[in-house]
């Protein structure tokens, strides 16, 4: 029989094994829950019963998922919204709603990845765990879900051999880390990006009533969809041994220096220097420009004419675009 008490380790196991459980409430898990937990004295070998979610876009609830960037949206469904910020090292992003107990996926990928695992780093575990498992996650896309290790409680066989008891009446992302594993090829590619760019897009002090001769134009989700692309592609890019071999070697490959604002010659130093600068932090805001510019910006600013959203698909002779 099993005698019910609080906060007391379980002795050792028949078979050897000891079950490690903690004394208090996991770091994850508010200490006004702490009278809730109850550790037992158990006279039989522990079990794993640590449930993983199998979840599939199609079949989940439709309030629960949505295709982003659809194309008949209009641009204020995307423009200066916080939900519509992507980073270039975090394509498929993890993170709790503010309401509730769900996690929130959303992939900024262009293509569907397969075979996606969820893990989550629960510190009264000590190691991730994997808590779901996502047979397709669609390309731009966003959907929520509550994982069914909260609010009961679970037992995990560790790496060591040994099981930890534990149980989360609720999701704090303070103290949880949650990480994607993949054996897709698109996936792999993207998880090598290293640029930490933050991208939002903008109308620029565009209006239906400004005009023909404005500087900017509508940045619609047509558009949105080919500067995730873009900066997609060009950020995956920079991950590349062809990439580094030409800032490496670039006078050799190119014929000539490139020069800085005082037209002082790089130097190998410089060229490094500048690999790293280009995969710094940083805030860029994109949107789309007149026809009668080819692009407008600088800084965090960047804009394009509609040619270059699909411009940038062609291969012209010494360019791969």
């Amino acid at each position: 029989m099993m005698k019910k008490k609080k906060h007391l380790k379980v002795p050792a196991l028949a078979a050897g094994t000891t079950l490690v459980a903690a004394m208090t409430l996991m770091a994850s898990c508010s200490t006004d829950y702490e009278d809730q937990i109850v550790y037992n004295d158990i006279q039989q070998p522990f079990q794993q019963d640590f449930l993983k979610d199998t979840l599939s876009f199609d079949k989940l609830p439709a309030e629960a998922t949505r295709h982003i960037l659809n194309l008949s949206d209009p641009s204020t469904e995307i423009v200066g919204k916080a939900d519509y910020t992507f980073q270039t090292n975090n394509l498929i992003s993890v993170k709790k709603s503010a309401v509730g107990d769900s996690l929130i996926i959303t992939s900024w990928s262009a293509k569907p990845v397969s075979n996606v695992t969820l893990e989550m780093h629960i510190p009264e575990a000590d190691e991730y765990i994997p808590v779901a498992f996502f047979e397709t996650v669609p390309a731009f896309s966003r959907f929520s879900f509550k994982p069914s290790f909260i609010g009961r409680r679970n037992v995990w066989k560790k790496k060591s051999g040994n099981f930890v008891s534990f149980l989360c009446p609720y999701l704090d992302m303070n103290q949880m880390k949650a990480r994607l594993t993949s054996d897709d090829e698109h996936f792999k590619m993207l998880q090598k990006i290293d640029a930490q760019w933050n991208c939002s897009f903008s109308n620029f002090g565009w209006t239906p009533t400004v005009g023909e001769s404005y500087n900017f134009r509508e940045m619609r989700p047509i558009y949105a969809r080919e500067w995730v692309v873009i900066t997609t592609n060009y950020a995956y890019m920079m991950t590349t041994p062809e990439y580094k071999y030409v800032m490496a070697n670039f006078k050799k490959v190119m014929g000539g220096d490139l020069y800085d604002n005082e037209k002082v010659p790089f130097t190998a130093e410089k060229y490094q220097s500048e690999v790293e600068r280009f995969k710094a932090k940083k805030n860029f805001v994109l949107g789309q420009t007149s026809p009668a510019y080819g692009g407008l910006g600088g800084g965090a600013t960047w804009g394009i004419t509609d040619w270059n959203f699909y411009g940038h698909y062609a291969s012209f002779s010494g360019w791969e675009s």
